[in-house]
């Protein structure tokens, strides 16, 4: 249930904070802003640690006095601010720690608010003081108590931020006087989202990219992306404009992403020309690492027509079942974002009787044993997540595998304008809102090690050692080179809610390397890799193998080129691009996480149509087409920066054969026609020249 109307903001925003984490929390452990100061009953010393007459000399204010008596209680890992207070004194104030240390993660700032994440379950006690401009002062001890957190949930939340980023459109007063455009949205969704806590959000109406990424970087250990990135969505073309809503998702360590793409079913005029974005992660589920599927979906809206909308909904809510039950018939999925409409009845009206219509989502409500709304108890609780809109529009559907984990009642809206100053004309006319699931085994703080488990690496590249954690504050990295009998550290303090560190690997030859983090404050908190790391020195060499330029008979679908990886090790190929000679934009962007393993090929033809059915190694160019020219042209591969790592230039084709390298898989050798080679055989996208794999 979401909270009551009339509960004061303060409380609002106590339970807001609390919804990421225990289902039921206290407003103790929180973590939010809690000024201790404020209560004119909170017994003020009437001595104030000073003297009774300073302060008398003609023209001079009396002394501060520090009415802050008592800290609220913090917990381990999770975001922490409380203001201190004083009576008095002449402006500015100024707060300091002059005995004793605050808890391990937090700091005190000059106007008071001490913040930031407790890393220790530990009681500290210090001493504050603050002093006013004339260098009058007063002190006083306080103790904080930092607990462990209860059992670890998974909190996933959706929101649709209207026309965020948008210059010409959304909430208008999303800037500030002087300041960058939309700061002020920006500003409102990251505090907004950081006290939800969740782990997940599927994010609707992202119109600036830019804008999104700032939001991203105000989020600390967030990844994520747009539904237009090709460097992650791969898939085909994207239909979404530079100025056009998208999807998008954000994402915390807990999640690991695999792929993601388009999902490109029914009539796209049904799903107003937005195709649903579908991304592919694993996380611990049960104590095992297991695939979750998320779908961020943003229905067709009304129109003046009362019915055709709600109809285009119904035809897109069959294909998304259809696709569901074909696709992902036992998986954990969460189906998330902007429905438009209700799932209890719909908002459209019977144009006789005036009544409301049955929802255009029954197909999935009357499947109870394979699908849940979780958010469908907010409907019938007559929760709003629209400003001036009695329905819940913003849903989540979740798959019986995901649902089984549903923490009951922890599906909320926030109503976050009933504290956010002016927020439906800075921040959005929707609400966020969350669900919590009890995906992890533990039952208290623990810390994984999510990579490196094993392989082989380029030496002086960069690592990313990611993990995940629960009530753990900071984290301290460290390696060792000789099967684990001495460790070294590579990083003292990390914040465990980053969940990543990018190690500079040695550019030497080492084979028995392991990995490991450990919780700062309690080692007992640790994981290391599962198989040993192999470090090779030496530089990467992915070159251009083969090469189908005229696809003769067949259609241009059929077009291909084939990259081979020669060196020992993978190479990250993540935003590389591969171009033709004209001088537009890329025709393929390898997708963010793209590993190229040491000695395999991947293959991109240039239409999904011809990818061979099973083909691990087979993708469509990201555009739709390579449009290779039949008599010449150039194939150019480049890393992320535009560094041409490989090129090759022809003058002239062979109708349905392709130009190979000779001999097979080995640098810098000519082509030749592939039937030269190995005769009767025209190609082998993704396989070596004599049919076998890589």
């Amino acid at each position: 249930m979401s909270p009551p109307r009339t509960l004061a903001p303060l409380l609002v925003l106590l339970l807001l904070t609390a919804c990421g984490d225990d289902p039921t929390p206290t407003p103790a452990d929180s973590g939010v802003v809690v000024d201790a100061g404020n209560n004119p009953d909170a017994g003020t010393d009437s001595d104030a640690g000073t003297d009774s007459d300073a302060g008398a000399d003609a023209g001079q204010d009396a002394p501060p006095g520090i009415t802050t008596e008592a800290l609220p209680e913090g917990t381990v890992g999770r975001a922490y601010t409380t203001t201190l207070a004083a009576a008095g004194g002449t402006a500015p104030l100024t707060w300091s720690i002059t005995a004793g240390t605050a808890p391990a993660g937090l700091t005190l700032s000059a106007a008071g608010t001490l913040s930031g994440t407790p890393a220790q379950v530990a009681a500290s006690t210090f001493t504050v003081t603050v002093e006013d401009a004339n260098g009058q002062t007063d002190t006083q001890e306080l103790t904080l108590s930092v607990s462990a957190p209860g059992a670890p949930v998974f909190t996933a939340g959706q929101w649709n931020l209207t026309y965020f980023g948008s210059d010409s459109r959304g909430p208008s007063n999303s800037s500030s006087d002087g300041g960058t455009s939309d700061d002020l949205q920006i500003a409102g969704a990251r505090d907004i989202m950081l006290a939800a806590g969740a782990n997940l959000w599927a994010m609707v109406e992202m119109v600036d990219t830019a804008d999104f990424d700032l939001l991203k970087a105000q989020l600390p250990g967030f990844d994520g992306f747009l539904s237009n990135d090709a460097a992650f969505v791969s898939g085909g073309t994207s239909p979404y404009g530079t100025s056009s809503q998208k999807l998008g998702v954000l994402y915390d360590s807990s999640l690991t992403f695999q792929s993601a793409t388009l999902v490109r079913i029914g009539n796209s005029s049904d799903f107003a020309d937005r195709p649903p974005l579908r991304v592919d992660f694993t996380t611990e589920i049960g104590g095992v690492e297991t695939p979750l599927t998320v779908i961020v979906v943003h229905m067709r809206a009304n129109s003046a027509d009362p019915t055709g909308p709600r109809e285009a909904r119904e035809r897109a809510s069959a294909a998304l079942k259809a696709y569901l039950d074909e696709q992902l018939p036992t998986q954990h999925v969460f189906v998330m974002g902007d429905w438009n409409d209700d799932v209890d009845e719909s908002i459209s009206l019977d144009p006789t009787s005036g009544a409301p219509l049955a929802t255009p989502y029954q197909n999935f409500v009357s499947d109870p044993a394979r699908f849940t709304f979780i958010t469908r108890e907010l409907s019938l609780a007559g929760d709003d997540t629209s400003i001036g809109f009695e329905n819940v529009v913003d849903h989540t559907l979740a798959t019986n595998e995901a649902a089984d984990r549903y923490l009951a009642e922890s599906a909320r809206v926030l109503y976050a304008d009933e504290w956010f100053p002016d927020f439906l004309n800075v921040v959005s006319d929707h609400r966020p809102v969350v669900s919590s699931y009890s995906f992890s085994a533990a039952t208290g703080p623990f810390l994984r090690l999510k990579s490196p488990h094993g392989g082989t690496y380029q030496g002086g590249s960069t690592l990313p050692i990611t993990w995940t954690s629960w009530g753990v504050g900071e984290v301290r990295v460290e390696v060792s080179t000789n099967g684990g009998t001495d460790w070294s550290v590579l990083a003292a303090s990390v914040p465990a809610a980053l969940g990543r560190f990018a190690w500079s690997v040695p550019n030497e030859a080492a084979s028995n390397v392991w990995v490991r983090v450990v919780d700062v404050y309690e080692p007992a908190h640790t994981d290391m890799s599962d198989a040993a790391l192999t470090i090779a020195s030496g530089a990467a060499r992915v070159f251009i193998n083969e090469v189908l330029a005229n696809e003769g008979t067949q259609t241009s679908a059929h077009e291909f080129v084939e990259l081979v990886n020669a060196s020992p090790f993978p190479v990250d190929i993540s935003g590389w691009t591969l171009w033709d000679a004209t001088n537009g934009s890329a025709r393929h962007v390898f997708a963010q996480g793209t590993q190229l393993g040491g000695g395999k090929a991947v293959v991109v033809f240039g239409g999904a149509a011809a990818v061979p059915a099973g083909q691990a190694n087979a993708l469509a160019a990201s555009s739709g087409l390579l449009g290779l020219g039949n008599g010449s042209d150039s194939v150019r591969i480049r890393r992320q920066d535009s560094t041409l790592v490989d090129q090759y230039d022809y003058t002239s084709t062979v109708p349905g054969v392709s130009a190979n390298r000779s001999p097979d898989a080995t640098p810098d050798a000519n082509f030749v026609a592939h039937d030269t080679l190995t005769p009767g055989v025209a190609s082998s996208p993704g396989l070596r020249a004599d049919g076998a794999a890589f």
